[in-house]
This record gives structure tokens, sequence and C-alpha cells, in this order.
């Protein structure tokens, strides 16, 4: 899904009541599209919580 249609989607789940954070790779996308939460992580495309089979990383990520 397109960064723009998740910050669409994040912006009528947030419109509703319901607190929501994405996770984003792309910096500069996200701060155009200015979600009302946004964590950014310094991992390659495709491995937004980091490197396979580190659960003590991935874990660490979701809770940040």
């Amino acid at each position: 899904m397109c960064n723009q249609s998740v910050g669409l989607i994040q912006r009528a789940i947030e419109f509703a009541g319901i607190t929501t954070v994405s996770i984003s790779l792309l910096r500069e996308i996200t701060e155009k599209i200015r979600p009302p939460r946004a964590l950014f992580v310094p991992f390659p495309l495709g491995y937004p919580l980091g490197e396979p089979h580190n659960p003590d990383l991935q874990l660490r990520i979701m809770r940040a």
C-alpha cells in the first residue's frame, strides 16, 4: 500500500478516536504526508522491524 493511502487511512482512524502510529522507512515522503504519528527507523525497504529473526530488536521497535 502506498504511503499516501496509509496516511489517509491513519487520519480516518484517528478521527474515529483510535490512536495510530505508522512505522516509516522513508522520512522524506512521510514528512510530506504528515501522518498524526510516525516512527522513523533506519532499516532497508522491506524490513520495517529490522533484521529477520531478531525478536529482541523487533520488540524494542514495537515498544518505541
